[in-house]
């Protein structure tokens, strides 16, 4: 028998964990109950004990898991599979683009900030993200850099404004509220 309603465990509220499992329901066209836990570390405690049935988290946050049999990685999030979860299928494969969710930061500063120093941010940004030692130690943890035509300021305030139109559409949608 197939299960047709699934308990989600959501690290906060309005988090991207949230947010991604919101979206996948409306997707997938599952409901999923979403049990809210203070954190990652909980969650995933809950999800290895059988507690709640599916969790939306980093790569990072559940590598050791899945390495040692603790946890199965089901799906990934991105265009392509992930070599550090051979057996999880790409959801944007199964789904279609919609799923495609990158888990991202980036370095902000005050409005206003001139054009000389936002470039000199930038360009030591650019000197760490290419670094060979930078890269091996972030491919080691399933993290990558932006494509070179990401990463500059123009692309970064771009990709920023997409983001927040995206995920402000998940959040009106679904009635999303931080306070809940």
């Amino acid at each position: 028998m197939k299960k047709e309603r699934f308990k989600a465990a959501i690290p906060g509220y309005g988090a991207t964990g949230h947010l991604t499992t919101t979206l996948f329901a409306n997707v997938a066209g599952f409901t999923i109950d979403q049990i809210p836990y203070r954190g990652a570390a909980p969650a995933l405690t809950d999800v290895m004990g059988g507690h709640v049935d599916v969790f939306f988290a980093t790569p990072q946050q559940v590598q050791q898991q899945v390495a040692t049999g603790k946890l199965k990685a089901y799906g990934v999030t991105q265009k392509a599979k992930m070599p550090e979860f051979p057996n999880a299928e790409s959801m944007v494969e199964l789904l279609g683009p919609k799923l495609e969710v990158q888990y991202w930061q980036a370095l902000f500063a005050p409005s206003g900030t001139p054009p000389a120093i936002v470039n000199k941010l930038n360009a030591a940004l650019e000197d760490v993200v290419t670094d060979p030692a930078i890269l091996k130690m972030w491919a080691d943890t399933s993290v990558a850099a932006f494509p070179k035509e990401m990463r500059s300021p123009a692309a970064g305030d771009k990709f920023l404004k997409s983001e927040i139109a995206r995920w402000g559409k998940v959040v009106k949608d679904n009635d999303i509220h931080v306070n809940q």
